[in-house]
């Protein structure tokens, strides 16, 4: 429930009978969980008071430069594994002869 218009969010959508749900909590404070099922049954409501819950510093991941690729680099690695498995076939079947 958002504390400031106190209007539930709709988080996700859970199978009731199963009976377990995780969520991750990003701020200290209390959480009310509405659980209602949608195909009947009662409506469950949970009140749980969050403590300790510390943001982590914003870790901006490292992007590197991917190597530029393109149809002449792929023509290039099709016709060098072509001739490999030409030599390689060349190379046997004299063997096999």
């Amino acid at each position: 429930m958002d504390p400031n218009t106190n209007i539930f969010n709709n988080v996700a959508t859970v199978n009731m009978q199963n009976e377990t749900y995780s969520y991750t909590a990003n701020r200290n404070g209390e959480f009310i969980f509405q659980f209602s099922p949608n195909n009947g049954g009662k409506q469950v409501n949970y009140t749980v008071m969050m403590n300790g819950v510390s943001t982590s510093p914003k870790v901006t991941p490292t992007i590197t430069k991917v190597p530029k690729t393109g149809p002449t680099e792929n023509i290039i690695a099709v016709i060098l594994i072509s001739l490999v498995f030409y030599f390689g076939y060349k190379k046997f079947y004299k063997k096999a002869r």
